[in-house]
Parts: structure tokens; C-alpha cells; sequence
């Protein structure tokens, strides 16, 4: 089953009593309900298959990815969360113009 969901909000965490799980994102809907979390995966360690947690959308990315997870969510938009049955799993955009400055 494929669910398209579009996120509205996010939240980034950084903790530091952690030794994994120590970066997480929270994925909101426009009813600020959280639909999916991002953990941090240490670079190099092999990426754990997405996977549905709580109805929740559980996405792991290495630890070299969160930069540009977090500019996706916070210069793109309109953003989407698109679980494939925890295949190709992703976060991404709507289809985007070229040259287009995102509306301040």
C-alpha cells in the first residue's frame, strides 16, 4: 500500500545523554499530528529498513544526510512523505518549477 502524505511541520532534536537515536526529526501533518520520525544512522553502519511504528512512518538516514533532510523541510515545499510498504520509502517534493524561489 503507497500513502502520500504531505508534512506541514517538523521538529529537529539533538540529544546529548545519547549514544544512538541521538539526532530525530518529527514529521507533522496539517493537523499536527506526527506522521513519521527520521533517525540519524552513525555514516558508515548499515541503514535499518523503514519501517511503521505507532502509525507512524519510521525513516533511518546516515548521519551525512540530515543537512540536507533538514533543507528539504525547511526551503521546499510543498513536501511529502511517500511510504511504499517500507520500499523506497522516501521524503520529497511535489513537482517543482525551474527558477523557482519558494513564497516567503
Amino acid at each position: 500500500m503507497t500513502d502520500q502524505i504531505e508534512i506541514s511541520r517538523y521538529t529537529y532534536h539533538c540529544f546529548s545523554s545519547r549514544d544512538r537515536d541521538d539526532v530525530v526529526l518529527f514529521l507533522y501533518d496539517k493537523r499536527s499530528s506526527v506522521v513519521g520520525q527520521v533517525f540519524a544512522v552513525p555514516d558508515g553502519e548499515p541503514l535499518p529498513p523503514a519501517e511503521r511504528r505507532d502509525g507512524r512512518a519510521v525513516l533511518y538516514f546516515h548521519r551525512a544526510a540530515v543537512p540536507q533532510i533538514v533543507d528539504l523541510l525547511r526551503n521546499e515545499g510543498p513536501v511529502y512523505l511517500l511510504w511504499n510498504d517500507g520500499r523506497d520509502t522516501e521524503l520529497g517534493t511535489g513537482y517543482e518549477p525551474i527558477g523557482e524561489r519558494e513564497a516567503t
